[in-house]
């Protein structure tokens, strides 16, 4: 049973991430001034791309050192922080 609800959740995230990660392109051109749309963009880009690679890293020491479950609460945590300090900003 848990299989298929791993499998389900994966559908979810695969069609989320689809949706949402060609967007970014969009919302940077948006947003950006012309003369630094491309340092935006590679900054993006980079962040991005640091982020995949040490992910995986970092969230095998969380399991390893405090538990599956702990992982998920630590993820919504940075997740809640990073909404308030974007919220902050924009005001």
């Amino acid at each position: 049973k848990q299989y298929y609800l791993f499998v389900v959740a994966m559908i979810l995230l695969t069609f989320g991430e689809a949706l949402a990660f060609p967007q970014v392109p969009v919302i940077i051109n948006q947003l950006t001034p012309n003369e630094v749309k491309g340092k935006y963009l590679g900054l993006v880009n980079s962040f991005g791309s640091a982020g995949r690679a040490i992910a995986p890293l970092f969230g095998g020491l969380v399991i390893e050192g405090f538990g599956y479950r702990n992982l998920f609460l630590i993820a919504i945590i940075f997740n809640l922080e990073i909404l308030i300090i974007v919220y902050l900003v924009r005001l």
